[in-house]
Formats: C-alpha cells, structure tokens, sequence
C-alpha cells in the first residue's frame, strides 16, 4: 500500500491539479473534515454510554481521562481499508463511459492518507510526550494530596487514641476510688479492672 501511494501521489497530484485546480484544496478540506469526524464521533462515544447509564459508569470506574479519549481520537490514521474502498470504484459506466469523478476521489483518498499518515503520525509521539508530562504532573499532584490526607488521617488517629487513653485512665482512677471507699471489694474490682484492661490493650501500651 505505501509502495503505491508513493508511486502514484506525485502522479495522479499533477494529473488533478492540471484537470481541477481546486482539487488539492479540496482534498485538504476532506482530510481535516474526516480528522474533526473522528474527534466528533469518540468524544460522545466515550462519554455519553456513561452518562446516560450509571451502572455502566459504576462498572467501568467513572469517565475516562480526557487525555486517552484525545489520544484515541487522534490515532484515526486512514490506510489500506480507504485505499480499497476508492480504488473499488469501477473505471467506467456500463455505457463504456468513464466513471465521473473517480480519479478525483481517489486523489482526494491519497491526499487523506498522507494527511493522516504523515501529519497525524509524526505528531503522535510528541503528543504522547506532552499528555504523560501532563499525567506526570497530575500525578506528583495527587500524590502530595495523598500525603496531606494521610498526615491528617494520622493526626486524628493519634487523637483518638490519645482520648481513649485519657478516658482508660480515668475508669481506672473511678475503679479504685470506688474500691478505696468501700464500694467495691478487691476481687470485683480486679475483674472490673481486667475488663478494662482488655479493652483497652492497645491504648495501654502506646
């Protein structure tokens, strides 16, 4: 397939321009309609499914990153399969005739491909490059939110504990002045203390 479009491009682009001057003008106006089609047809194909059906958007984890739906939309590289559709034309009518305006389609066909193959393409990469820089830093992003909320989680960890050892202490302080005046004898006060004790094994030792 690149064999013959690079065989044929330089060729049938001379042959067109001389019969129809404004068809590479033409062409070009295809190729960034079929670019703006892609984009067109995968944003609300990634979207709209989720949005119209929350179980689905339950399944799949929420929307999609923009950035890959973008990616997508700019990988529809047009080869081998337009290529065969324009070329499927026949040469003539039934009449004999020529098929009207066949050498123009495929023209316009070669100029897509080369639209897509070569400005599409080589543009891909430092695309790829800028949106993982751009995750990179929505990733260090999130990460420093991930630690603020963790130091946070851990400082009302620590209160908490620090309040179950506070109210440990003063049950055990109320056990033995109960026991002291009288209001307990020593064998239920040591159960009523063992209880205790086990309920609150992790905060005595910390």
């Amino acid at each position: 397939m690149f064999l013959f479009v690079g065989l044929e491009v330089p060729h049938r682009l001379q042959a067109a321009v001389e019969t129809a001057p404004g068809i590479l003008g033409s062409a070009l106006g295809i190729s960034a309609a079929v670019i703006a089609a892609r984009f067109v047809w995968i944003f609300p194909g990634a979207y709209l499914p989720l949005w119209l059906l929350p179980r689905l958007r339950r399944f799949e984890g929420g929307y999609p990153d923009p950035r890959a739906v973008l990616l997508g939309a700019w990988c529809g590289v047009r080869g081998a399969v337009s290529l065969a559709a324009a070329l499927s034309i026949p040469l003539a009518l039934r009449d004999g005739t020529a098929f009207p305006g066949r050498a123009e389609i495929v023209t316009c066909t070669l100029v897509v491909i080369l639209v897509t193959l070569i400005g599409q393409g080589l543009t891909l990469l430092p695309l790829v490059r800028r949106l993982r820089e751009a995750m990179a830093d929505q990733l260090a992003s999130l990460k420093t939110d991930d630690a603020v909320v963790r130091s946070e989680a851990l400082r009302r960890l620590d209160v908490a504990r620090e309040v179950r050892r506070a109210v440990y202490q003063a049950k055990t302080g109320a056990l033995l002045s109960l026991r002291d005046r009288g209001g307990l004898n020593d064998r239920a006060h040591q159960e009523l203390q063992l209880d205790l004790d086990r309920e609150n094994a992790d905060v005595r030792t910390g």
